[in-house]
């Protein structure tokens, strides 16, 4: 059996950068995966990465039927909110609304990872408890340390693999924030817009 053969994922801003890589992974490894795009034009790129296996949608949070339709109950949520110049209340707005909407859909024992929402740590740890009655944990990768320690930006499949690390590999993990040196979210051109 694959490494995730039989689970299934939901990774939101999931058509480049981290989101995509994490798919890639997931698919590779045999998982069923929802993924959607920031924008339209993001699709083809991640069509063509990810196969026809998985399920590509355009918006900032996909609808509960939709993914209960496509997937059934989920086992991992993916939150990659917003852009390099997405103002961090609203990544922050966009992440909460997407957790609110699919926790009731993620299995006990499933596990959520943001990336790119800005949250303090007393809102991670509210995030965690409120998803740890259900039995499942919540996790940050957030950007490095401001002293560049390891002197260069992580590649997207760097930031990926700690991801999937805090989502599969971390059971008794949940409320943490573990620092990685994120590469560049790609920056929105004017214009582009969320589709329902």
């Amino acid at each position: 059996m694959t490494k995730y053969g039989g689970r299934t994922a939901v990774i939101t801003g999931g058509a480049t950068g981290v989101g995509l890589a994490i798919a890639k992974r997931l698919v590779e490894g045999g998982a069923h995966v929802l993924v959607t795009a920031h924008t339209p034009t993001d699709l083809p790129r991640a069509r063509t990465e990810l196969g026809r296996t998985a399920h590509l949608l355009t918006g900032p949070t996909p609808p509960p039927a939709t993914v209960a339709d496509r997937l059934g109950r989920i086992d991992h949520l993916f939150v990659h909110a917003g852009t390099a110049t997405t103002p961090p209340a609203t990544a922050a707005t966009e992440a909460r609304a997407t957790l609110t909407a699919l926790l009731p859909l993620l299995a006990p024992g499933g596990s959520v990872v943001l990336s790119g929402c800005p949250a303090t740590q007393p809102a991670l740890r509210a995030c965690a408890r409120e998803a740890a009655a259900r039995g499942v944990r919540v996790n940050t990768v957030a950007g490095g340390h401001d002293d560049d320690l390891m002197q260069r930006r992580g590649s997207a499949d760097e930031a990926a693999r700690a991801a999937l690390f805090l989502a599969v590999d971390a059971p008794l993990t949940t409320g943490t924030e573990l620092p990685v040196d994120l590469p560049t979210p790609p920056a929105r051109t004017p214009g582009d817009t969320h589709d329902a």
